[in-house]
């Protein structure tokens, strides 16, 4: 088996928003875990000062609290987008055990942010609105 590996250095507001997001509690005792329902239809959550996430029909966007798109999630596809670049990863395609992509920054104690830990973060927003429709 092949691996292959990717080191993706982020700017720190992008690092910095991801790495909250990922690390963030799942606990529904917490605010930004509740799911806010906009007029527009499209499933919110917040962490003030921190982030936003939006959720519609097979997609989520992750957003900095000042409202610059980070990242795109799909089924199959996750997007980046940041410094006026878009970097497309088909996990469908190279399933988390052959491809590993770590984010890194020149944030003081950076760590390693792997890809499947951003997944994994939407993954369990989308898992909040689909148990709450239950």
């Amino acid at each position: 088996m092949l691996w292959k590996e990717a080191f993706v250095k982020l700017p720190s507001k992008t690092y910095n928003t991801i790495r909250s997001f990922v690390e963030s509690s799942t606990s529904p005792k917490y605010l930004h875990n509740i799911p806010v329902r906009g007029i527009d239809g499209t499933i919110k959550f917040f962490k003030a000062e921190k982030w936003i996430v939006a959720l519609e029909v097979n997609w989520a966007y992750l957003y900095t609290w000042e409202g610059d798109l980070v990242a795109i999630y799909t089924p199959s596809t996750i997007y980046l987008l940041f410094n006026g670049k878009k970097m497309t990863y088909d996990y469908a395609k190279y399933p988390m055990l052959t491809y590993v992509v770590n984010f890194t920054s020149d944030v003081p104690f950076a760590r390693h942010i792997m890809l499947h830990e951003l997944i994994k973060a939407f993954e369990k927003k989308i898992q909040t609105i689909n148990r709450d429709a239950e």
